[in-house]
């Protein structure tokens, strides 16, 4: 497996959340911290498209555990990248989400997406 860490573009733009991407077998396993919102979310969007759109991945993982902040643009994000690799036979897992963000994924519809009991 292939580690890479990302660091955030200029202070001008919003901070990219991916911290560390751990990558192999198929499998890519993404860590997230901070703040998810409306202002990261398209940012976010792009960088995952192209994660799962580089190699052939078919399992997702994101992991949420330092993140603090989640909203339904982000929540979005992640259906959106759900749907795609389940059109292509993979899936996507949600782990280490805060119970105020199990709570967002799950009024949202996509709770189903969590790897955690809450």
């Amino acid at each position: 497996m292939n580690t890479f860490v990302s660091g955030g573009p200029a202070d001008s733009e919003p901070v990219t959340p991916v911290t560390a991407l751990t990558a192999g077998g198929g499998e890519l396993i993404i860590r997230l911290a901070g703040e998810l919102d409306g202002t990261t979310a398209p940012a976010l969007g792009a960088q995952l498209d192209s994660m799962v759109s580089v190699e052939p991945v078919r399992r997702v993982v994101v992991d949420l555990s330092d993140v603090d902040f989640c909203d339904a643009a982000t929540v979005r994000v992640f259906v959106l990248l759900a749907t795609a690799l389940t059109g292509r036979g993979g899936a996507l897992r949600i782990h280490g989400a805060r119970p105020h963000i199990a709570w967002l994924l799950r009024r949202l519809g996509a709770g189903g997406l969590l790897s955690d009991p809450w």
